[in-house]
């Protein structure tokens, strides 16, 4: 691990535009407003959930691989794995758009509770930063993980847990200084050391961690207050995505191979239910105060609504294109998602089970959604 002086680390913030984003929403009602990215255009819609309509477009220098929105900044960060960079858009309009030069290839970023500073991580060159989002600088650089891969925040922000593609425990980061804290073994019950870890998410009051092993029907819960193993919890099959209800009291972890959808408690840390999935399922959203579930699957383009108390299907419908990720809003109502190949947003009413609007003039190859006041899995 190095630790970098941040005098010796400044990196220039150039001018991305010749003038400020004269934004057309209110930065002071953030969490209403839904942004959507594509694969193929260098810009980002911005849509009001309240009218489910386009509102402004964001101009970005070029394509962004992923991007956060910090609401206590009220700002915009997009990551460019091409040249190593960031693009920073304010979003209230009062200053130019900035751009952070890094040293490591971003393939993860991942927002600090206060929304000031970046965890970026660099899996191909096995390197994960520290980076202030007011002034540009690297904070600090640490290379002593192999193959990090996706990184979360306690809930203070005093640490920082990193898994890794090739080691099957998570390292526990210094915020301050990036140094080693400790490791967080994963044991099994035979002794063995678990695979390498392909996913690693936490629910959002960040009380618990859950790692998913690569090719192993395994999902790891860990103790982020204590950063300690709790258990691991059986799968039907190698699992591909975790993803955490809004209240935290269940994770839903779909399994390709058995073509199934797990949902397991946070209490008793057992499998509550099981739903038949798909081959391939872009993702799932919760909402109704996680009594809803809703399933996108992408072989045959259909929603699949699931009743999340008692178990079972709520129905399905057809979707008009494919599905890409989602994003819940609206108190749990709404689900907004990226239709690829339509180039446009799909609004889905979870009480009433339909498609209440397709919203059009999105991002060529729309993917990514997300908003401060929803739950959204994009990264």
């Amino acid at each position: 691990m190095r630790t970098i002086a941040p005098i010796l680390l400044a990196l220039a913030l150039a001018v991305l535009a010749a003038g400020p984003v004269r934004a057309t929403f209110d930065v002071k009602e953030l969490d209403r407003y839904i942004f959507v990215a594509g694969e193929e255009s260098p810009e980002i819609a911005v849509v009001d959930s309240q009218r489910d309509a386009v509102v402004d477009r964001l101009t970005l220098p070029q394509v962004p691989d992923q991007f956060l929105v910090s609401d206590i900044m009220d700002l915009l960060v997009a990551s460019h794995r091409d040249d190593n960079s960031l693009s920073l858009i304010d979003l209230s309009g009062e200053k130019d758009p900035r751009r952070i030069e890094l040293p490591l290839r971003p393939e993860q970023i991942q927002l600090a509770p206060l929304g000031e500073r970046l965890a970026v991580i660099s899996t191909s060159e096995n390197r994960i930063a520290l980076v202030s989002l007011t002034d540009g600088q690297v904070l600090w650089l640490n290379d002593q993980v192999a193959a990090p891969n996706h990184g979360i925040f306690d809930r203070g922000g005093g640490r920082l847990y990193v898994s890794s593609e090739s080691d099957g425990r998570i390292a526990v980061l210094s915020f301050r200084d990036g140094s080693m804290i400790r490791l967080i073994e994963l044991a099994p019950e035979d002794g063995a050391l678990p695979r390498g870890i392909s996913y690693l998410t936490q629910t959002p009051g960040k009380l618990y961690g859950f790692a998913l092993h690569k090719g192993e029907g395994r999902l790891s819960v860990i103790d982020l207050r204590e950063e300690s193993f709790i258990q691991h919890v059986a799968l039907p099959g190698p699992a591909q995505r975790a993803y955490p209800t809004a209240n935290g009291q269940y994770i839903l972890v779909t399994s390709p191979d058995s073509e199934s959808l797990s949902m397991i408690s946070t209490w008793t840390y057992d499998e509550s239910l099981r739903f038949d999935g798909g081959e391939d399922l872009s993702g799932v959203n919760t909402g109704l105060f996680d009594a809803v579930g809703v399933a996108f699957r992408r072989d045959d383009n259909k929603a699949v609504f699931l009743d999340l108390i008692d178990g079972g299907s709520h129905g399905e419908i057809p979707l008009p294109g494919r599905p890409e990720t989602a994003i819940t809003a609206d108190v749990g109502r709404k689900v907004y998602l990226a239709l690829k190949d339509r180039d446009s947003l799909a609004v889905i009413d979870l009480a009433e089970g339909r498609i209440t609007k397709i919203i059009e003039g999105m991002p060529a190859a729309p993917w990514a959604v997300l908003s401060t006041g929803g739950l959204s899995y994009c990264h």
